[in-house]
C-alpha cells in the first residue's frame, strides 16, 4: 500500500539534502543554495551509496579531481555507479555527492559536493550526467519514492561547489584540513537517525491497530469461568489475568496505572500508590466526559483507556463501562473531544 507521507521525494529532500547544505555549507553556500532548497526552487537527493560500496564511505569510487578552478566528477567503473538514492530517478535537480577528492594526483579522501543534475526549467539531465530510475522495488516497497542511479562522465563543476564549512580547497589549490576527517559523515549520521525515527512512527501505527483490535475482539471465557453463558473476554485482558503469571509487559504498564477491562484483577494492574501517569489522566478525562452526558457521579464511573496519550491514538473503551447508559448522536460525536477536556481530580 502506498503511503506518500512516509516515502516521497519531498521527504528525501528534507531529511537528506537540506540538512547537509545547512550543516556542511559556508554562510555564502547556505545563502545561495539553502534558500532555494527551502522554497523548493531546487529539489535534491543524497548520492553516497554505489553499486560496489554503501556505508563504507572510504571505499567509494566516484572521484572529484580538482583542475584549477573546477572539480571533475567522474564514475570510472561500473561499481562506482551511484545507486538507490531517493528522489534521483526523476525528481532531483541537484544532489549532494560523496566523492573521493583528488588533488595534484593524490587522494585526500571522501568529501561532499553540490552537483547540479537537471535543468530547473526543462528537467533534462545536463551533459556529462547519466541518471534514471532503478525500477520497482521488491514487494512494492517505497512505491512513492523514485529511487535512482547516476553516473558522471568527467562532469565539471565549479570549485566553490565543494562544501567548505569544515574543509577547503583554496583558489591557489591548497587543501585545508577539517577539524576531524569524520565531519563529512554528519549528514549520513542525521539520515540514519531519521530512519530510526520513522521506523518508530510506522511501528506505532501497527501497535495502535493491534491494541485497538485486541480491545474489541473477544475470544474465550476467563480462566475462572464456570458456565458457558459467561461472556468471552477481550483478547487484551488475557495479558493481565490473575490466574496466570504476569507477563513482562504487565510490570511495565503498572507504572502508569492502566485500568483495562472490568474483569482484570486490580492487584495485577492498578495500584494507586504507584506513579500517577498520563493514562490515569486520560481515564479521568473520559470518565468525567461520560458522567456529564450520562448523568452519573464521576467517582462511580471508570472508563478503561488503551493505547497512547495523543488525539489520534487514545482509545476510551466506553462499551466496557459497567453502567448501562444511552447517548444521543450529537453526544456520540462529542466523544472525539475527550482528549481536550480539562481533567477533574477526585
Amino acid at each position: 500500500m502506498l503511503s506518500l507521507d512516509l516515502q516521497s521525494p519531498i521527504t528525501i529532500h528534507w531529511i537528506a539534502f537540506v540538512p547537509v547544505i545547512m550543516s556542511q555549507g559556508t554562510p555564502d553556500q547556505i545563502d545561495r543554495w539553502g534558500s532555494r532548497a527551502m522554497r523548493h526552487e531546487i529539489m535534491g537527493a543524497y548520492l553516497q551509496t554505489e553499486l560496489g560500496h554503501g556505508s563504507n564511505v572510504a571505499g567509494l569510487e566516484t572521484t572529484a579531481t580538482f583542475d584549477k578552478a573546477s572539480a571533475i566528477i567522474h564514475s570510472s567503473t561500473l561499481t562506482s555507479t551511484k545507486w538507490w538514492a531517493g528522489g534521483l530517478g526523476t525528481t532531483a535537480t541537484h544532489a549532494v555527492v560523496q566523492a573521493q577528492l583528488i588533488l595534484d594526483g593524490k587522494g585526500i579522501g571522501p568529501h561532499l559536493f553540490f552537483v547540479p543534475l537537471r535543468s530547473v526549467e526543462t528537467g533534462q539531465l545536463f551533459e556529462g550526467v547519466h541518471a534514471g530510475d532503478i525500477g520497482p522495488k521488491a514487494y512494492g516497497a517505497f512505491g512513492g519514492l523514485d529511487n535512482g542511479w547516476a553516473r558522471s562522465d568527467h562532469y565539471r563543476i565549479p570549485r566553490e561547489n565543494m562544501f567548505m564549512k569544515h574543509s577547503q580547497v583554496t583558489k591557489e589549490g591548497q587543501y585545508v584540513k577539517p577539524p576531524s576527517s569524520k565531519m563529512s559523515y554528519l549528514g549520513m549520521t542525521f539520515i540514519r537517525s531519521q530512519m530510526i525515527d520513522r521506523c518508530g512512527w510506522m511501528l506505532s501505527r501497527g501497535i495502535t491497530i493491534a491494541i485497538r483490535y485486541s480491545s474489541v475482539r473477544r475470544q474465550f471465557r476467563g480462566p475462572d469461568s464456570t458456565t458457558k453463558s459467561d461472556e468471552e473476554r477481550a483478547v487484551i485482558s488475557s495479558l493481565f489475568s490473575s490466574s496466570r503469571k504476569p507477563r513482562s509487559l504487565t510490570s511495565g504498564w503498572r507504572l502508569y496505572d492502566i485500568r483495562l477491562a472490568p474483569d482484570v484483577a486490580s492487584d495485577v494492574v492498578y495500584n494507586p500508590k504507584r506513579l500517577f501517569g498520563v493514562i490515569t489522566l486520560d481515564v479521568n478525562r473520559a470518565s468525567t466526559f461520560l458522567s456529564g452526558i450520562a448523568n452519573f457521579k464521576p467517582a462511580k464511573v471508570n472508563v478503561p483507556i488503551v493505547s497512547g496519550h495523543s488525539g489520534v491514538t487514545i482509545v476510551p473503551l466506553f462499551y466496557q463501562v459497567a453502567h448501562g447508559f444511552f447517548v444521543s448522536a450529537g453526544e456520540l460525536r462529542a466523544v472525539r473531544e475527550v482528549q481536550t477536556l480539562h481533567p477533574v481530580w477526585w
